[in-house]
């Protein structure tokens, strides 16, 4: 039964990867379609070099070579830069001057590509400030120039800039020394010949290379063959199109949050890997086989002369050796926005090193290395990189198909003894093996955005490979039964201390919170469903949660209020098993959030603060992938999603994309997801914010009928909320990471609530005191709390009357009003009780410094009475 549950969730998560693929429609088709112009341009570059024209032309056979004329110094072309000097001259007289802005006239170099130097260090010094901007400079020698108008002799010299430019990847040239160097020399010599002799002189010079037959980079002879020459980096940009394309959609998912929401919902990590390496596996073979088919159409011999199985195994081994990279690179990208990034550094190093490292295993006419025996090491060493052993593999290959020797499946391990083809897959598949491997144990021992890692020696425990004791949870009478001992009296709810009007002492902690940390320490709460013992979590030196002890039965709301940094979503996170405890523990059904997290998991659902969804997934298949990861069959899974989406009303939006879903049908969803299941422990964090009113009450209601059967712990800033969902349950406040009250809504407001409060509309500013001593004589403690200005030249004066005063008193300051109103000049009077939202205002000023303005919910006032 378990195991048919994994393979059953495992076919929904490749349907999830499958169908995100398939939807990202832009990027596959560019990824499928580089198969064929990769191809397309290799048999554009061989029609070319088949009729006289290369990348590479003076590898061309060239019986009869072309020779090309001096015709001036070529301008500098900018790079990295603006700008750039064509000429330097060396140094600055009249003379050097003259001759060098001669050569620049003879080749229409403007005068601002020309810069003076007083010597050779002044020189030197400006191109070392300036690398590769100066493409070459005269420097005459001093003595000759002394001696120049006496013996009508003088020596120069030409510095350039012989870095190469275009080196990657079509090959470097020698355009310096090829071009420049001899223009400038020739050019110099006109000008200096024609001062000399007093009239115009011309020589022209040609150019030309030896002739000679065609050059290919192995020590055997046979025609140039594209594919030979562009094939290994064209095929090896056609399968990182395919690990980007897959690798973003890994970084971005986990990113999101949605990994651990699904890790949350009980996905075993076998499954991610395995959901996703079945898309990439799959990928990857059409790229292959459309590779294969391209080649054949295009008739390269590579694909003309060798069995079908080496060149398939030789580049889908390949492929599939770069998933366990592509992997690793997923387990160390924090950033979707830096795949692309990342996956072109990785193209580059690996193409380069792989070129690089083609030395080593190089051999002459005699087959012994081009390279010492001192670095033999290196082979090893370079062939730990897939791109190393493919490109030696593709390079053996072509060579061997250009004299027209066969490779088959057998002798691909026998034409050589240093790395053949066949060692080549060996490693190929060895370092992909063992990637994938070091990918596992870092995705699991790295600290995340989201989750709390395993230790370093994880794989030790023999309950990370389920041999130590399977620990299940308890749903028999023991746990979560509504005894009245523990679970229904007021007590158990916070209610321990008496009903009169208290202050709260945020240096003294409260006595419900007391009495309740003694009785779950005492273990008479153990029955309960959540129980949370001594739990703290410290950043540092920073206790976000500090000692923390209480205890929720089912059927019940539990609502846990404070301002930002109070602790809340650090207790949260520890209960959902995303972030370890430093001290203490919580149970839930009995199942510890330390020791026991995979079983604790299967019981929650969790509804994170911000929304987490799939964009090109629609509100049903959210559904059918969560319910998949609880366990839920095929028959019931049609049921659960018709169910959970007619909760939060989105039936008649389950099959449109949840992208396309407006903040509060995202927010409903967020809400559904956490439901599906039947989870027994509902985990809830900020589940309405950013949700109109409308959407809010809707969630609410959802969220009411969830507690029937489970428990719901949610986090909130909404007092409201607090209110409405779990005030006749449980309410408590957190400030400076301990929990400082604790107890029903209507018990709060009576123990911590400031009393009624008073609105008079007056007549006359005067009044306003008078009124206070009158309603002061019938109700002690009664006084003017504030006093402003009105609409219609009226006051509005605020007065507090206390909570310890009788309900007789009250009823007199009332009477006050009724009788003497006219006297005090008062038109309306209204009267209001306390709020939950005093009550807040209240604890967490006093526990820790806060602003008014960070309450998130302003106190909202009920109307008792109110007179015209």
């Amino acid at each position: 039964m378990a195991f048919r549950h994994y393979a059953f969730a495992t076919r929904i998560l490749v349907k999830k990867n499958v169908l995100l693929s398939l939807r990202d429609i832009s990027p596959l088709i560019v990824t499928v379609s580089s198969a064929f112009f990769s191809m397309l341009i290799l048999y554009f570059s061989q029609i070319s070099i088949d009729n006289g024209d290369s990348f590479e032309p003076e590898k061309l056979d060239t019986p009869d070579p072309n020779s090309h004329p001096l015709v001036g110094v070529p301008r500098c072309v900018p790079h990295s830069f603006d700008d750039c000097w064509t000429l330097a001259y060396v140094p600055d007289n009249d003379d050097v001057k003259r001759w060098v802005f001669q050569v620049a006239s003879r080749s229409n170099i403007p005068e601002a590509e020309i810069i003076k130097f007083s010597d050779d260090d002044a020189l030197n010094q400006h191109f070392r400030k300036n690398p590769n901007r100066t493409q070459a400079a005269y420097i005459f020698d001093q003595d000759s120039l002394n001696a120049y108008h006496t013996d009508n002799n003088v020596q120069f010299i030409v510095q350039y800039n012989d870095t190469n430019q275009d080196e990657f990847p079509l090959g470097s040239t020698d355009f310096h020394t090829r071009t420049v160097l001899p223009a400038m020399i020739h050019t110099m010599n006109l000008v200096l010949m024609t001062e000399l002799l007093g009239k115009d002189v011309n020589i022209n010079i040609n150019t030309s290379v030896f002739p000679h037959p065609p050059i290919i980079t192995s020590v055997d002879t046979g025609a140039l063959d594209s594919f030979g020459l562009y094939g290994a980096l064209l095929t090896f940009g056609v399968y990182f199109l395919a690990l980007v394309f897959f690798l973003y959609k890994i970084v971005e998912e986990r990113e999101r949050g949605l990994r651990d929401a699904m890790k949350l919902a009980g996905q075993f990590q076998s499954q991610h890997y395995i959901s996703w390496g079945i898309p990439y596996i799959v990928l990857t073979l059409v790229l292959t086989l459309l590779l294969i088919a391209f080649g054949h159409i295009f008739s390269f011999k590579f694909f003309e002369v060798h069995d079908f199985s080496v060149y398939f195994l030789t580049m889908y081994l390949f492929a599939l050796s770069i998933l366990g990279w592509m992997m690793l690179v997923a387990t160390l990208t924090r950033r979707s926005e830096s795949v692309s990034t990342v996956a072109f550094n990785l193209f580059i190093f690996g193409y380069v090193i792989s070129n690089t490292g083609l030395i080593v295993y190089a051999t002459d006419d005699n087959g012994k290395p081009l390279v010492g025996d001192n670095v033999l090491f290196l082979r090893q060493l370079f062939a730990i990189a897939p791109s190393t052993m493919y490109i030696k593999a593709l390079e053996d290959a072509n060579v061997l198909a250009n004299i027209g020797k066969k490779l088959t499946f057998a002798s691909a391990g026998t034409y050589t003894t240093i790395f053949p083809i066949k060692d080549c897959w060996l490693w190929m598949l060895a370092s992909g093996l063992i990637t994938f491997i070091l990918s596992i144990y870092l995705d699991n021992v790295l600290p995340s955005k989201h989750g709390a890692p395993l230790g370093y020696t994880y794989f030790l425990q023999p309950s990370y490979w389920g041999l130590g004791k399977n620990r299940e949870a308890v749903f028999n009478d023991s746990h979560g039964k509504d005894h009245a001992s523990t679970s229904d009296s007021d007590e158990a709810l916070g209610a321990h201390g008496k009903a009169h009007h208290q202050t709260y002492n945020p240096d003294a902690e409260d006595e419900d919170v007391r009495a309740e940390r003694e009785a779950v320490l005492s273990g008479s709460r153990d029955t309960a469903p959540l129980v949370i013992k001594n739990i703290s979590k410290n950043f540092g030196s920073l206790a976000a949660v500090d000692d923390v002890s209480f205890s929720v039965k089912k059927n019940t709301a539990f609502a846990l209020l404070g301002h930002n940094g109070a602790g809340k979503s650090t207790l949260f996170n520890m209960l959902v098993t995303s972030l370890a405890p430093s001290h203490g523990d919580a149970s839930i059904f009995g199942l510890s959030v330390r020791k026991d997290q995979a079983q604790v998991r299967k019981l929650l659902g969790v509804c994170p603060q911000f929304d987490i969804f799939w964009d090109n997934l629609t509100g049903a298949e959210h559904i059918e992938i969560f319910a998949a990861l609880k366990g839920l069959d095929k028959k019931r899974r049609a049921a659960e999603i018709a169910e959970r989406l007619a909760d939060v009303h989105l039936t008649k939006q389950a099959n449109i994309r949840a992208g396309s879903y407006s903040g509060g049908m995202q927010r409903r969803l967020s809400v559904a997801i956490s439901l599906t299941g039947d989870p027994k422990i509902v985990l809830l964090d900020e589940c309405t914010s950013g949700a109109d009113p409308l959407v809010r009450r809707d969630l609410w209601g959802t969220i009411e009928r969830a507690k029937r059967g489970r428990v719901v712990f949610m986090i909130t800033h909404s007092i409201a909320e607090a209110q409405h969902i779990a005030g006749h349950n449980a309410i408590g406040i957190m400030a400076k990471g301990k929990l400082r009250v604790l107890g029903k809504a209507m018990h709060l407001k009576s123990k911590f609530g400031a009393g009624y409060t008073l609105l008079a509309k007056l007549k006359h500013e005067n009044t306003a005191a008078s009124l206070a001593a009158a309603l002061s004589v019938v109700c002690p403690g009664a006084a003017l709390s504030s006093l402003k200005p009105g609409e219609n030249e009226e006051f509005l004066a605020s007065y507090s009357l206390p909570r310890h005063g009788l309900e007789a008193e009250i009823i007199q300051a009332v009477r006050v009003l009724e009788e003497r109103g006219e006297e005090f000049g008062v038109s309306d009077y209204s009267l209001n009780s306390a709020d939950l939202a005093d009550v807040f205002k209240s604890i967490t000023s006093l526990s820790e410094d806060t602003h008014e303005e960070d309450i998130v919910e302003k106190k909202k006032c009920r109307l008792c009475c109110w007179r015209k």
